[in-house]
């Protein structure tokens, strides 16, 4: 069976997985920031699929003050493709294909050549995971012309090897009002943006590194309420930005691999080291049942690059 893993566990398991990588250094810094890339990108791409969910569980706004409180949670399921990638691919790294963070087995043994010689090192193993659950604490507020405002977070988490946090913020606003004849029509229609925040700090022999992402959705949202259930179809355009930050006050390289040889980058070209910004069609189906001021939700989501992702949802709402 798969393994799902709750986002927590699955960044503390990461951060001991690179708590065992040691460094050396580096002549060729954009093919070796690539591979580094490689390795840790499905991971930000995940965590972009969930963060830009569960915004939304209808297209119709609160009413002037009328309020949400929801608590979801968003697994990820992870394709095939982002579960390994081509060490050949980058130019003078030669190894074949090897396991991407998120995907299953060891790392192969890579070969690189610079002006100093010829050298070997070890990728670091994957995971092993189908997927991973993000959880979200969120809240809607009615405001003046069928719009609402939507406010998400969740506290700053702290374990033995990283902590981590999120906040974000999402505006919704009814398009059907301004059109005279569409006001009548049996369905709301909605557009929505959000933007969130992640930011974690993972601690590796008490040096710090900083892995932080920023979630961008536009949404066009169409629902129908019947009797207690609502139904929801939306097509959205996600965008997600992956940011590595090195802070290794006692030592002057990031060491990639495992075991004796290993490959290092100057710590001082990993500073803000953005990944490349990955933006991606989705389309998305919903179900809510509201029994008086509880809601109960399920929505299904699909990215053009694969990612999938379910979310359920439970909140008190009201007008």
């Amino acid at each position: 069976m798969k393994k799902i893993i709750i986002l927590s566990t699955l960044l503390s398991t990461f951060s001991l997985s690179w708590a065992q990588i040691t460094i050396v250094d580096d002549n060729d810094l954009q093919e070796g920031k690539q591979l580094i890339e490689n390795y840790l990108s499905p991971l930000g791409q995940a965590l972009g699929t969930g963060l830009n969910n569960s915004w939304f569980t209808t297209a119709k706004p609160h009413k002037l003050l009328g309020f949400d409180l929801t608590l979801s949670v968003t697994p990820v399921l992870i394709p095939e493709s982002s579960k390994s990638f081509n060490v050949d691919q980058e130019g003078s790294f030669k190894g074949g294909e090897t396991p991407t963070l998120l995907g299953k087995g060891e790392g192969n043994e890579v070969s690189y050549q610079n002006s100093v010689g010829n050298f070997t090192f070890n990728m670091p193993d994957g995971l092993g995971t189908g997927g991973l659950v993000i959880p979200m604490i969120q809240a809607g507020v009615g405001l003046p012309k069928s719009t609402e405002i939507n406010l998400r977070y969740f506290p700053k988490l702290k374990m033995d090897y990283i902590s981590f946090d999120m906040m974000g913020v999402g505006i919704k606003h009814d398009l059907l009002q301004w059109i005279p004849v569409a006001k009548k029509l049996p369905v709301h229609v909605s557009v929505m943006a959000g933007h969130t925040r992640f930011n974690s700090v993972f601690d590796i022999q008490n040096q710090e590194v900083d892995l932080s992402l920023r979630a961008t959705t536009y949404n066009l949202i169409f629902s129908k309420k019947i009797a207690l259930l609502t139904a929801l179809v939306g097509v959205g355009y996600n965008s997600s930005t992956t940011n590595l930050d090195i802070n290794l006050d006692e030592e002057e390289s990031f060491y990639l691999g495992q075991g004796a040889n290993l490959l290092g980058i100057n710590t001082d070209d990993l500073t803000n080291f953005d990944f490349e910004k990955h933006q991606e069609f989705k389309a998305q189906l919903g179900l809510r049942v509201q029994l008086a001021i509880l809601s109960i939700s399920a929505n299904y989501a699909s990215t053009a690059s694969g990612n999938k992702s379910i979310t359920a949802g439970l909140g008190l709402s009201f007008r």
